[in-house]
């Protein structure tokens, strides 16, 4: 018996991520894959990782690194919980900090993940109309990539993917 493949969903929290968790779904049933979510921090000039913040309600200023890995903890486990019965499985969860296209990409060949399913804001029907981040993944995957367009357009799928089905 082969092995149970793995779909990777990247997420921002966006509208355009959220449809690509819906078509990742669809995509785990038919081929009875699991789900990694991931968020990816990125660390900026705005938010270097020797920032300290001062969250509402809290006592004591903790690394800005901490808020944003427990902030996007939370997140990630409420919509894996929400996932859940969909799917038919909860979710693996992951936060990394650093380039997003990058951390996808590795996650993805350490997980030796069948697809990738990402959202891409873009609306424009060529390939110089994606996001900086989906065209960088697009370029670099080492598995077939599909991108969800905002809700209200079609799914894309990369030709490594299409000829899959």
């Amino acid at each position: 018996m082969s092995p149970r493949p793995t779909i990777l969903v990247p997420t921002d929290f966006s509208e355009a991520a959220a449809g690509a968790l819906n078509e990742a779904i669809v995509l785990g049933r038919l081929t009875s894959g699991g789900l990694i979510l991931l968020h990816v921090v990125s660390l900026t000039p705005h938010l270097p990782g020797h920032a300290m913040v001062l969250a509402p309600g809290a006592r004591d200023a903790r690394p800005a690194t901490d808020v944003a890995r427990n902030q996007a903890r939370f997140k990630l486990k409420k919509l894996a919980e929400r996932v859940q019965p969909l799917s038919g499985q909860l979710p693996e969860i992951r936060v990394e900090f650093g380039s997003p296209e990058e951390l996808i990409c590795t996650l993805a060949e350490e997980a030796a993940c069948a697809f990738i399913v990402l959202g891409s804001p873009a609306s424009g029907p060529g390939p110089g109309d994606l996001g900086s981040v989906a065209a960088r993944v697009l370029r670099r995957a080492p598995c077939p990539v599909m991108l969800v367009r905002r809700p209200g357009h079609p799914a894309l799928l990369s030709a490594a993917t299409a000829s899959l089905f």
